[in-house]
């Protein structure tokens, strides 16, 4: 699996990156080709719900795109791979694939 991790408007996080990199790591043998995770700080410093957190899956079951609003980016990301996770599952049951079009689902706290 070839993962990219990008920030835009927001410092790196070392914490960060090796928090996406475990969790990840599950995905790997789970038909998941391409992953890109985008952290974006929405409205710089001022606070709130500002951290924008998109994830990107390609793989045999078509592609996910996932994006959340948080105010902190590790929560954010929490919860776009669970809605990954529970994407993978779903297709897993289901026959062919699901490259009708792409998947997007836009999580908001």
């Amino acid at each position: 699996m070839k993962l990219a991790i990008r920030f835009k408007a927001t410092d790196r996080s070392t914490s960060l990156i090796a928090y996406v990199r475990q969790r990840v790591a599950g995905l790997a043998d789970r038909r998941v080709d391409n992953l890109t995770v985008r952290f974006e700080d929405v409205n710089g410093p001022k606070g709130g719900l500002d951290k924008r957190c998109s994830i990107s899956m390609r793989g045999s079951f078509g592609t996910c795109v996932v994006q959340t609003l948080d105010a902190e980016f590790f929560v954010g990301v929490e919860r776009a791979l669970e809605v990954c996770e529970r994407s993978l599952e779903r297709s897993s049951g289901r026959r062919g694939s699901l490259a009708v079009g792409p998947a997007v689902a836009v999580v908001v706290s």
